[in-house]
């Protein structure tokens, strides 16, 4: 193959709009990770502190009384530390970088960024519980549950999030959306 050939499919290719999404959509993210990386480790603590009270407080209105003490959870002699990676902060990246990197009017990936983080803020603090209740009730199963049906829930809801949203986006764009996205 000569080198125009070679020219010409290289630009044929970063020509397409898919491309230029993944490209940005990985610029955006990795930048939000490097710059997670200098956040004062007193403001993680405070976040693992914020979802230990969180899930402290979603247990005791299903009547599980727990005891906090910082970012630890304790019940029946079961205790659990909540630690930076039981947070959305790391995972919600994915969704936010998803909302800057897709080409839509800046209003609308506000929306995305003010309704699906929060969401997915929420539903990981119900998998922390359930995660915590497994880990009292059948203390065997809490690594499998937790390291592998957490993740990989929270992953789908990330998709679930961004496809939802990409589908609201669709429909505004085209003048058919209504209403909240999340709702639709």
């Amino acid at each position: 193959m000569d080198d125009i050939g070679t020219k010409e499919t290289v630009l044929k290719i970063t020509s397409q709009p898919a491309l230029g999404f993944i490209l940005l959509f990985f610029a955006v993210a990795m930048s939000i990770y490097v710059a997670l990386e200098f956040v004062p480790q007193q403001i993680y603590q405070a976040v693992n502190d914020w979802n230990a009270v969180a899930v402290g407080w979603c247990l005791n209105i299903i009547g599980i009384q727990v005891t906090l003490k910082g970012d630890l959870i304790t019940h029946a002699g079961f205790t659990a530390k909540v630690v930076g990676e039981c947070s959305a902060v790391f995972v919600s990246v994915l969704p936010l970088s998803f909302f800057l990197a897709y080409p839509a009017r800046p209003l609308r990936r506000l929306a995305g960024i003010l309704i699906g983080l929060p969401f997915l803020f929420g539903i990981n603090i119900i998998r922390i519980a359930i995660v915590f209740i497994v880990g009292f009730s059948q203390p065997k199963l809490f690594p499998w549950v937790h390291l592998y049906l957490g993740q990989v829930g929270m992953i789908l809801v990330v998709v679930w999030i961004c496809m939802v949203w990409l589908e609201w986006e669709k429909r505004a764009t085209a003048g058919l959306a209504s209403g909240v996205f999340v709702l639709e």
